[in-house]
């Protein structure tokens, strides 16, 4: 469970990468932010560990902000409707028509939800970060392992 300033700092960091990807990504001009706490296929059967699992012991939260753009041609991202997804046993496959961000759009987005952080939301403590030299992708300054 986070502490109230923990809570609090969650709360801004997802804030200022939500509007960060609205400033930054030509792609949502116009567009919106869907906030999704996730974490429900950690629970499947056949995600590892296989078999059933208890949520508190096996559901990590994590927070997926869905970038939502009023030209989407992907049916399961039609503007206006709720985005939908996949069952477990079909999210590879469904996941293969989309491509992560790359290291320019990660760079922006970064830099924007520094920049809000520290201005809208009077963070000025914040950890530094890196390019990596190998992929280009903004990295903690302990690198990540590309």
């Amino acid at each position: 469970m986070l502490s109230v300033a923990e809570l609090t700092a969650w709360a801004h960091l997802v804030s200022a990468a939500g509007q960060a990807m609205l400033d930054t990504l030509p792609q949502l001009e116009g567009g919106c932010i869907n906030y999704w706490e996730a974490g429900n296929w950690a629970l499947n059967d056949e995600a590892e560990p296989k078999g059933p699992k208890i949520a508190r012991e096996h559901r990590n939260m994590h927070l997926h902000l869905i970038g939502r753009s009023r030209f989407a041609t992907n049916p399961n991202h039609a503007w206006g409707e709720s985005p939908a997804f996949p069952k477990y046993a079909d999210r590879l496959t469904w996941s293969k028509e989309f491509a992560p961000f790359n290291a320019d759009e990660c760079t922006a987005i970064v830099a924007r939800t520094i920049d809000l952080l520290r201005t809208k939301f009077a963070m000025p403590d914040l950890p530094a970060s890196q390019t990596c030299l190998a992929c280009g992708y903004p990295t903690p300054p302990a690198g990540h392992g590309c």
